[in-house]
């Protein structure tokens, strides 16, 4: 009796909620899957919301998806991707038309009447920003025909502090951003460990005084804070996600204690991990 060959899985979209202006949706793509590394040229202008943590390559660049970033995609961009872990890529992704562009012209380097509007490839993303999103996309799966107005509201508001929080952020050289890179992805690999500045440091190839300097230039934050944000950011997903304890959460994450961690977690999100729980995550009933 011969055996059929499995099927090869393939990467696949999850469509949340579309009008003609706005698509959105996630993204799934695990190493194992055939077209991991590359699933071809990007179909539409998107920002995308990694969920775990990924490398890709873009416009001859080397770019770290993770969740203390926003990646910028234009129509027909090719891009290949690389597994920083074993769940791949998983994203929570946003379109938008033309018509929707022209509504953020002129901001963050968008041009809706370019070719290609979207003129950066990454920005930093806050933890506000990060829980506008997970508000946008908690809110689509529990109401699949939320009205259309606090859907563009979420979105406008999401853009808008994508702007802000990138405003006057400086460059670095080439040299400088491949150094950086190199931390980069050993924090986004190792975030829920306790991080030593003199190994970090060594991972990049730059003296611990110099890491600090060029990597708060780089990303707009401290070394320190960009790992807490992280942290706070896949604490916020398991609150809502998970059915771990909150000491569990806390442990795993590496606070120091279940009171430090819930007082970090309310001052970010202006809600506590246990109120933000018995809510359901929603921020409308």
């Amino acid at each position: 009796m011969s055996v059929q060959p499995r099927k090869q899985q393939k990467a696949y979209d999850h469509i949340l909620w579309q009008d003609s202006n706005l698509t959105i949706g996630t993204f799934t793509a695990r190493p194992l899957f055939s077209d991991f590394n590359n699933t071809g040229p990007a179909q539409g202008h998107l920002l995308v919301f990694a969920n775990h943590p990924v490398i890709i390559n873009k416009r001859n660049q080397r770019y770290i998806a993770n969740h203390n970033t926003v990646m910028f995609y234009n129509r027909g961009d090719e891009y290949t991707r690389e597994a920083l872990s074993e769940e791949g890529d998983f994203a929570h992704w946003i379109r938008l038309s033309r018509v929707a562009l022209d509504g953020f012209n002129g901001l963050c380097g968008i041009d809706s009447q370019n070719f290609n509007p979207f003129q950066s490839s990454q920005v930093n993303s806050n933890n506000k920003i990060f829980w506008l999103q997970k508000q946008l996309f908690k809110l689509l799966e529990t109401y699949p025909k939320l009205e259309s107005l606090i859907v563009y509201e979420l979105v406008a508001q999401i853009v808008e502090q994508v702007v802000d929080q990138n405003a006057g952020k400086h460059s670095v050289s080439i040299k400088q951003k491949k150094h950086i890179l190199s931390s980069v992805d050993y924090i986004s690999r190792c975030y829920r460990e306790n991080i030593n500045l003199e190994q970090l440091a060594k991972e990049s190839c730059l003296s611990p005084f110099h890491l600090c300097r060029v990597f708060k230039k780089f990303t707009g934050f401290s070394i320190h804070q960009y790992i807490i944000n992280l942290r706070l950011k896949e604490a916020l997903n398991e609150v809502c996600d998970s059915q771990k304890s909150l000491s569990d959460i806390a442990l795993d994450l590496n606070f120091s204690s279940h009171s430090h961690f819930s007082s970090i977690f309310k001052r970010e999100y202006g809600v506590s991990p246990k109120k933000l729980r018995i809510d359901s995550c929603l921020p409308i009933k």
